[in-house]
């Protein structure tokens, strides 16, 4: 009997699509996917070091189920990194590719990269590009997963032509640093270029397509116009912020003040309409004062953010903010994360009223909830006859700080 898998995804959305992806070839090689860790005999992690807590997750996972005796081995940002601590346990890590070829231990099977199978999912991630160069005193991950790389766009189309012939009807561009997409072929703005051939080759056959989060210093006029006069790109902008404070955000080594990323924001609600706006916070940052603070609070109330993704800071020894001294208490750290969680709950409740009595558009994913155009979570009436992965018109009646109701 071939052997079972169980994979578990951490951190962000390009870990899922690897997960995904080698997923999708164990089961092309004969392998059976198991329902949990504990039904299956080989335990694949796709690993995050981003912070210290992600690291210690993974780490506290690992060693639960090598002492339980359950083969394990390692993907993602560990197995870039060659952690040694994995070594340590015993635990084999490495590219996706490599950890495939461990475990069907024949070189000679060939590892797709086109990803096309995730289930019976409607939404599904494309990888475009990988690795960094932005360097932010607090992150690690340009040395993780290194200097950027994008994937040819004749590859990006061919796989989303392989999803839509599997019944995927929306997409998401992920990478590490999405607006760093490029090709030998590209003008300036080389997102933009792979945007408009995406909408001209499917505009009929997907609902939708999204961009994951993106460096607000990458996004052009340009980019906000082709979004704005398009059928197929969602009205949505996840732009992280990371601190309201342009002492912290040189500190930070984020290349913009708070007032150039409000014009962006200015800029794109010019451009697109109904536009709404998700972001990344960090509290606690080395020297962060409490006015330091109040001034992301601050400009968190003018953009009237959708959601806040709130990050207590975490020194890594690896990144230049470790170096910096002037730390935060974690008292004030906790006590900072949850005044600006009352104030995302707030703004989010405020602008899921506005929702009320108003018609949307939703995309039926499962257990009878979507998403609207502007990544607006629904939760819809049970009704057998509709059916998921299609488009569906409704009003909405009540809402919550987290979900509009029909």
């Amino acid at each position: 009997m071939n052997p079972s898998f169980f994979i578990e995804s951490f951190g962000c959305k390009l870990n899922q699509y690897h997960g995904f992806l080698l997923r999708q070839n164990l089961l092309s090689a004969g392998f059976i996917e198991a329902f949990s860790i504990e039904q299956s005999q080989i335990f694949i992690i796709s690993s995050c070091v981003v912070t210290e807590k992600a690291e210690r997750e993974v780490l506290a996972l690992i060693r639960k189920w090598t002492n339980h005796h359950k083969k394990v081995v390692a993907v993602g940002c560990f197995g870039y990194q060659g952690s040694s601590r994995l070594k340590e346990e015993g635990v084999f890590f490495g590219t996706e590719e490599e950890v495939f070829h461990k475990l069907i231990q024949d070189a000679t099977i060939p590892y797709s990269k086109t990803l096309h199978d995730i289930g019976q999912k409607s939404r599904a991630f494309v990888k475009i590009q990988e690795g960094c160069k932005q360097f932010c005193s607090y992150c690690i991950v340009p040395y993780t997963r290194g200097r950027p790389i994008s994937k040819p766009m004749d590859e990006i189309l061919f796989e989303i032509e392989a999803m839509v012939r599997h019944g995927i009807k929306e997409i998401v561009l992920t990478g590490t640093q999405i607006g760093l997409y490029q090709t030998e072929f590209s003008s300036s703005d080389g997102l933009v270029d792979l945007m408009s051939s995406i909408e001209k080759q499917f505009a009929g056959a997907l609902y939708r397509a999204r961009l994951s989060s993106i460096h607000p210093n990458y996004v052009s006029e340009e980019l906000l116009k082709t979004i704005g006069s398009s059928k197929l790109w969602c009205k949505h902008l996840h732009l992280s912020l990371q601190s309201g404070s342009d002492k912290i955000l040189h500190a930070m080594n984020r290349n913009y003040t708070s007032g150039q990323y409000y014009e962006k924001i200015q800029l794109a609600k010019k451009h697109i309409q109904d536009v709404l706006f998700t972001t990344d916070i960090i509290v606690g940052f080395p020297g962060e004062s409490e006015d330091d603070f109040q001034q992301s609070c601050a400009l968190a109330k003018a953009v009237h953010f959708s959601k806040i993704h709130i990050f207590p800071y975490s020194a890594r020894k690896e990144a230049a903010s470790s170096k910096l001294g002037q730390e935060v208490s974690l008292l004030e750290i906790q006590s900072r994360k949850r005044s600006l969680l009352e104030l995302s709950k707030y703004l989010s409740y405020n602008l899921n009223c506005t929702f009320k009595g108003k018609k949307v558009e939703v995309l039926i994913e499962r257990d009878f909830t979507g998403y609207t155009n502007n990544y607006k979570k629904v939760s819809l009436l049970k009704d057998a006859t509709r059916c998921p992965h299609s488009l569906l018109q409704v009003v909405i009646s009540n809402c919550s700080e987290d979900v509009l109701f029909e």
